[in-house]
């Protein structure tokens, strides 16, 4: 990882365990965050600021998950797919992306 940071490369988090954010509690995925976050941040020696759940897993019903991620110093998330699946997804009103 140190290597893939020096080539210039960016380094986000994923969680620690692989769980899925709406199968857990707020305290849970809470804890399994900074926890990987402060591995992640003592190998490479500089702050991670992106996250992204497992599958997708930032729901209409874990949306709580982002205020976890305001706390913990993470800038921005990719964890919102815009359709519904089975399993993830947060269907949007607009298909596409705005600023």
């Amino acid at each position: 990882m140190r290597r893939i940071v020096q080539a210039g490369h960016e380094i986000a988090c994923h969680g620690f365990s692989h769980q899925l954010v709406y199968r857990q509690s707020p305290e849970e995925f809470r804890a399994e965050t900074t926890r990987a976050k402060a591995c992640l941040e003592d190998l490479i020696g500089q702050a991670v600021l992106g996250y992204r759940a497992a599958s997708f897993s930032v729901t209409r019903a874990s949306l709580w998950a982002l205020d976890v991620l305001i706390d913990l110093g993470f800038t921005y998330d990719s964890s919102i797919f815009p359709i519904r699946h089975d399993r993830y997804g947060c269907r949007a009103r607009r298909p596409n992306p705005t600023v």
